[in-house]
């Protein structure tokens, strides 16, 4: 048995108040000040609880650390987006073609890159949510296909920008399935990377996900309202059953705060210890849940 330490951050945000979407037209990603980091995590209110769950930009960026070339076998086909006709699966599907697009964004691939960001644009007109992907936000994705950096940034600008579109005109629902999308296809990538590669730190990879696993859970018990939500709500429980065999013990370490900025930053210190065959299992069933949605 190996045991790790992560320090998860848990950022408390004040609640802003729902109104309508303002577009932001800055003239490039450089002189943007405001500009969304690759890195950064998106944080999520549930129950006025904030949590922080990994942006798709930031897991792609990890992959890519691992010196693993690009394998377009990973990624989800464009061409199948049309088969989707629900708003649940258009959403869930949202959520998987951003991360892809990150994917595509770390390796440098800009002919991809151009097709996952059509693509999710279309996708955010079906589910009305066209506003969320600005002209200026796509004109300047078109101008820094080569720009490795500003690329990644916009990629997590396009994905956050969606998310924030959606809750603040109330279709928290979708919001949160977008979400989920993600960080679903972002498991996807971990898992077959685990599974590829069973060292220490693919293991930790895949563990330090347990308690955003549970975030979800919550999050998706919550805005659920018809019987593919309890369904998805279900197939993760199957996963924390799982995750369960994982022991982990908890650290607490006082908050901070920022007055100026009203954020309160709670840093706790989490272990795990993980054995390759329980987590290779929790690998195969994030691989399951991926596929089951993109058939």
């Amino acid at each position: 048995m190996k045991k790790y330490y992560y320090l998860f951050i848990f950022l408390g945000l004040s609640i802003l108040s729902c109104g309508e979407f303002e577009e932001k037209n800055p003239t490039s990603v450089e002189n943007q000040q405001d500009a969304i980091k690759a890195d950064e995590k998106i944080n999520v209110d549930v129950d006025h609880t904030i949590f922080s769950i990994p942006s798709p930009v930031q897991i792609t960026m990890d992959l890519h650390d691992s010196e693993k070339g690009f394998s377009k076998a990973l990624l989800h086909d464009v061409s199948a987006a049309e088969n989707y006709v629900t708003s649940f699966d258009k959403a869930i599907m949202l959520g998987i073609y951003g991360t892809d697009l990150a994917y595509c964004s770390v390796y440098e691939n800009s002919t991809e890159s151009i097709n996952y960001f059509g693509t999710m644009k279309k996708m955010a007109d079906d589910l009305n949510a066209s506003y969320a992907l600005s002209e200026s936000l796509i004109e300047r994705f078109s101008k820094n296909l080569n720009n490795k950096d500003s690329l990644l940034t916009l990629a997590s600008e396009a994905y956050v920008q969606i998310d924030e579109y959606l809750k603040e005109n109330d279709n928290k629902d979708i919001a949160a399935l977008v979400l989920a999308g993600g960080w679903i296809e972002s498991m996807y990538f971990q898992s077959t990377e685990l599974l590829a590669d069973s060292s220490e730190s693919n293991q930790l990879r895949l563990a330090q996900n347990k308690h955003t696993l549970e975030h979800f859970i919550t999050l998706i018990e919550k805005v659920g309202s018809n019987d593919q939500f309890w369904e998805l709500q279900s197939m993760l429980s199957d996963l924390s059953t799982l995750y369960k065999e994982i022991p982990t013990s908890y650290e607490y370490i006082p908050s901070v705060t920022d007055a100026n900025s009203k954020t309160t930053n709670i840093m706790s210190k989490s272990s795990f210890e993980t054995d390759y065959m329980t987590m290779k299992e929790i690998a195969n069933e994030f691989i399951n849940l991926r596929n089951y949605y993109i058939k």
